[in-house]
């Protein structure tokens, strides 16, 4: 009998990062193509082994592919440098992550997993049909279940259904907020994802992706990029008429550095606070970082979707 998943999956270009019913987990979004001339499996005792076979192409994920890049020769780079979440780099990264979800909560008792994946997306990207439709074709792909090896583990990995889900919005799914209006930046590695939403439906024209996300900042503006990342969101709130006294919630990887530069900025009109998630576990909550903001609120809403197929 397959072991049933239902998930919430944030493929980023800096960290993936999944959010199930016994937990979360991230790892750096760093996937090589391994040579053959470089098989390491175990035979360095790397703690953090991540090596996953899909499609007769062998690949390093993760902290073992940031060992592995000390040995990497030019051209051996296969990370992507945009914020899409369509391509072929982000699928692996995605199947990685449903991987490290099983290896730290499941067992490898069943080679056969159905999953019901929540997955995010920049928020233009998001509305747009054909992109969609691109990223729902690759991982059903066609209802035959990925073949792959995690850690020399066979694997049929079967995408059962799939939701594709605006990115900012999807984190207003994983915290409870007492306001009407709720106004959110994701501040991601490639975009940074603003969001506004009423009674829990997103508001299109209160919404935008800024397509140069935090690393852009840190490269461009090196001694200050959370200030110059903070006017531009400020900025980009105003052209969208957000209205003044709003308190934008930040989430992602940069919440805490673009929180208290935003809040420096002097005049605003606005203010910013931490987005602080939660996973109910059993009959307790659990504190998520900012980071897994988006994949908690994904998580969520598969939860919802897919809760007479599967419990979650």
């Amino acid at each position: 009998m397959a072991l049933k998943l239902v998930l919430g999956l944030d493929a980023g270009l800096s960290s993936v990062k999944v959010v199930g019913p016994k937990g979360e987990l991230d790892f750096q979004s760093i996937t090589i193509l391994e040579p053959e001339m470089m098989k390491f499996g175990n035979t360095l005792s790397i703690q953090d082994r991540f090596e996953l076979t899909v499609n007769d192409e062998n690949y390093i994920l993760g902290e073992h592919a940031r060992f592995v890049e000390q040995f990497n020769p030019e051209g051996f780079d296969g990370r992507g440098t945009s914020g899409t979440k369509s391509d072929e780099t982000a699928f692996i990264r995605a199947l990685g992550g449903i991987c490290s979800y099983i290896d730290k909560y499941e067992k490898f008792d069943d080679e056969d997993i159905d999953v019901y994946l929540s997955y995010g997306s920049p928020i233009l990207d998001a509305v747009n049909d054909d992109e969609v439709a691109e990223i729902e074709a690759r991982f059903k792909n066609g209802g035959r279940p990925h073949n792959i090896y995690y850690n020399d583990i066979p694997l049929n990995i079967r995408i059962k259904d799939i939701i594709v889900l605006p990115e900012g919005a999807a984190a207003f799914y994983s915290t409870d907020f007492s306001s009407q209006s709720v106004y959110i930046a994701d501040a991601g590695s490639q975009t940074v994802n603003l969001a506004a939403l009423v009674n829990g439906i997103p508001v299109p024209t209160g919404a935008d992706t800024i397509p140069n996300g935090v690393e852009y900042f840190k490269k461009m503006y090196s001694k200050r990029p959370a200030e110059m990342l903070a006017k531009k969101v400020k900025s980009t709130a105003e052209r969208m008429k957000w209205p003044r006294g709003a308190v934008i919630h930040a989430c992602g990887g940069y919440a805490f550095q673009l929180a208290e530069a935003f809040n420096a900025i002097e005049p605003n009109r606005y203010s910013m606070e931490i987005m602080r998630p939660e996973l109910p576990i059993g009959r307790k909550n659990k504190s998520l970082d900012p980071i897994f903001a988006n994949a908690a609120g994904l998580y969520f809403i598969a939860k919802e979707a897919f809760a007479s197929t599967v419990k979650g």
